[in-house]
């Protein structure tokens, strides 16, 4: 009876043995500090080139295999715009076909040389990733779309918050960040459907320019003698203004499974003590 298989989940650590190559790559290139006994001057300008060139190639490749593990990490990436694993792996070749130089009277050999040395580097460590990865998949850029819907909400009612904060009001406060508060855990409850809470983009955008508009307002007469009058328009439009973002969020109760989402709409204006504010 065939054993089950298991699907082996890539971690960090698993690129340490590839780390571990890297170092021991470098320590094949100590030779080269032989040329600096030479005591000639061309002798050590000859060792610190060809050190210089192994110490990049092998730098280029171990940033190429940490953009390697952040790619394999990621569910939606996209590739690298630099290849640093094959250009580390060209220096080599390159330094591989210059130590072959001395060593052959024509230019075929050092080059054959080089070709296979650079091959052999990226055998060992691998070529960088060619293509965009999780991008052509609608469920992930859906999930994206709506985590970025989420986060730019939230971010616009903070602001907002802090904009009525200013006034030194302490219900005005309370009362926004109710609202911000339980518009956040709705859109939370319906992220669980991507689709739906994108059908909600231009209604959840018409909420904060409306509500952006009536913070506006307060703002402008609230050191005037319209002040009252404006404190008073303002809680009684954020009311009104929630609850037609909430009768049109209920619309998608019936896509939505579980309680949980009537639960968050609930939370909409029970939070609030609107009863007070008109």
């Amino acid at each position: 009876m065939p054993m089950p298989t298991t699907r082996k989940v890539r971690r960090p650590h698993d690129a340490e043995p590839q780390g571990s190559a890297i170092g021991l790559l470098f320590l094949a290139g100590c030779p080269l500090f032989l040329l600096v006994f030479h005591g000639s001057p061309a002798g050590i300008l000859a060792a610190a080139t060809l050190l210089a060139l192994l110490g990049g190639a092998l730098s280029l490749i171990r940033k190429g295999q940490l953009v390697q593990q952040a790619y394999d990490a990621a569910e939606v990436a996209y590739r690298p715009r630099i290849p640093y694993k094959i250009l580390g792996s060209a220096l080599i070749g390159l330094l591989a076909a210059i130590l072959a130089l001395s060593q052959f009277d024509t230019l075929l050999m050092p080059l054959g040389l080089g070709v296979l040395a650079m091959l052999l580097s990226i055998a060992a460590f691998g070529a960088d990733p060619r293509r965009d990865k999780g991008t052509d998949n609608p469920e992930v850029v859906l999930r994206k779309l709506a985590a970025d819907q989420i986060a730019a909400t939230e971010r616009a009612l903070e602001r907002i918050v802090q904009d009525i904060d200013t006034l030194d009001d302490a219900e005005l406060t309370s009362r926004t960040d109710a609202v911000r508060v339980a518009v956040a855990r709705l859109l939370r409850a319906l992220s669980s459907n991507p689709a739906e809470l994108r059908s909600l983009r231009k209604p959840l955008v018409k909420f904060l320019q409306m509500l952006q508009s009536e913070v506006d307002q307060l703002s402008e007469h609230w050191a005037d003698e319209r002040r009252a009058r404006a404190r008073k328009r303002y809680l009684s439009r954020l009311s009104a203004i929630a609850r037609a973002f909430e009768a049109r969020a209920r619309k998608q109760r019936d896509l939505i499974a579980g309680d949980a989402f009537e639960f968050e709409t609930d939370l909409l204006l029970d939070r609030m003590p609107h009863e007070t504010a008109a």
